[in-house]
């Protein structure tokens, strides 16, 4: 696994390079994604072992029930009086028009610049299936909970803190202020959030300190729904956690509006907001401000957005 990662950094530097992508070439930064490729047992569970791998890094602590979004307490990084570098790190959701839709938003407003980034991924790490299952029978909290360990959906689930682990040290390599994750699975977080201790699964998005995860499961089904570009969707899903984890005024709603923070405990209720592809009311009153402007500039690039 070591010799394969390392070729597949390498084979980065050879890659004709995109208009704004960010690359982690070779060098230490294949030395430190080597480590934590050879220390990650993540396809055999061994999610302690992926915090050995990570001597070096300072691993931050972990961040609701069964529902769409999740966050923890995040920071008013736009107190830094700059725009914010965002890295958009596609593991395997192959979303090959994004750029585009990140093009647009940063030409029209500057709290934020998105930059995709090229990054060779741990083998494993977004694996689901049997594993997920047998994490969540085997946690404590979930039986405390009472959730049901037998929901089949859990098995199409990721482990949130497998994927917190690895791109913390590649968003501090690439000098990012914060940076999305983007998976192919639902997301599943068995960490206790820090407000009310429970833990859950099935997530649309989900972050801490500066690392949001996003997943596109269904995705494309629910953009042909609401008859929205695919790429457009996975940018409405970004953004409103990226944002979140700045603002920490802001909050998904429990009950759905049609909002694009509407936490969408059912799953399907995303399409409402993916229709609309605009904040409610109340949404827009808790962003400061001096930002709600361009923030509203953000969610028109993206509402705007056509092939």
């Amino acid at each position: 696994m070591q010799s394969a990662l390392l070729h597949g950094v390498s084979d980065l530097v050879k890659i004709k390079k995109q208009p704004n992508t960010l690359y982690l070439g070779v060098g230490k930064a294949a030395d430190k994604l080597a480590r934590l490729a050879k220390v990650s047992e993540i396809a055999r569970g061994g999610t302690e072992e992926v915090l050995k791998g990570l001597a070096e890094v300072e691993v931050s602590k972990a961040p609701r029930p069964d529902i769409g979004r999740r966050t923890s307490h995040p920071k008013l990084l736009g107190r830094r009086g700059r725009t914010l570098r965002v890295g958009i790190w596609d593991i395997d959701v192959h979303a090959g028009f994004l750029y585009r839709v990140l093009d647009r938003i940063n030409k029209c407003q500057t709290l934020f610049s998105f930059h995709p980034i090229e990054v060779t991924a741990p083998v494993g790490l977004t694996e689901t299936g049997e594993r997920t299952r047998e994490l969540v029978r085997a946690n404590e909290l979930v039986r405390t909970l009472g959730l049901d360990t037998n929901a089949p959906s859990i098995a199409d689930n990721t482990l949130a803190s497998d994927i917190f682990a690895v791109a913390a040290p590649i968003r501090k390599k690439l000098q990012l202020d914060l940076l999305a994750a983007l998976v192919a699975p639902m997301i599943m977080d068995l960490e206790p959030d820090p407000d009310d201790g429970k833990v859950g699964w099935n997530y649309f998005s989900t972050s801490r300190d500066s690392i949001a995860i996003v997943s596109a499961y269904e995705l494309r089904r629910y953009a042909e729904k609401s008859q929205r570009p695919f790429e457009a969707c996975l940018a409405m899903l970004i953004v409103p956690q990226i944002l979140q984890e700045t603002i920490p005024t802001l909050s998904f709603h429990e009950k759905p509006k049609g909002c694009v923070f509407d936490e969408c405990e059912d799953r399907n209720d995303i399409v409402k907001g993916l229709k609309t592809m605009r904040l409610c009311k109340e949404s827009l009153d808790e962003v400061p401000e001096q930002w709600r402007g361009q923030v509203q500039k953000i969610f028109k690039a993206i509402a705007e957005y056509k092939r």
